[in-house]
């Protein structure tokens, strides 16, 4: 499989890689579902920083501060959830695109197959 960080890098080289091999890869959305698989990474590990901050934080309230940072600690616990599933749907999704992406051939194999079709082209005219 192709590296997501080769193909963020440089998306034209591999949609013009599907566009010559026929391959009906869509690079843009394969872009898409990236961005929002890593977003929803960071903000999960965000909300897990903050839910470990908040457990490490309620241990020395008492009283009503306890109980506004427990609501807190479950509104983080249900952001965890939610972001986890996300995530879950995002990853088969972004596998799917990523084996439709086309490897990009190498210029001097590109030359070569253009010349064994033009000698064959010729040949028959």
């Amino acid at each position: 499989m192709i590296d997501i960080k080769l193909i963020r890098e440089d998306p034209d080289r591999y949609i013009e890689a599907a566009r010559v091999k026929l391959i009906d890869a869509d690079i843009p959305a394969l872009l898409e579902v990236d961005a929002a698989l890593r977003d929803a990474r960071r903000q999960l590990q965000d909300a897990r920083t903050a839910q470990n901050a908040a457990g490490k934080r309620i241990a020395g309230l008492t009283g009503d501060e306890k109980a506004a940072a427990i609501a807190e600690m479950q509104d983080l616990k249900a952001k965890v959830k939610r972001l986890g599933e996300a995530i879950d749907d995002l990853e088969p999704k972004l596998n799917e695109l990523m084996l439709l992406a086309a490897q990009p051939a190498a210029a001097e194999l590109l030359q070569r197959r253009l010349r064994i079709i033009s000698r064959r082209y010729w040949s028959r005219a």
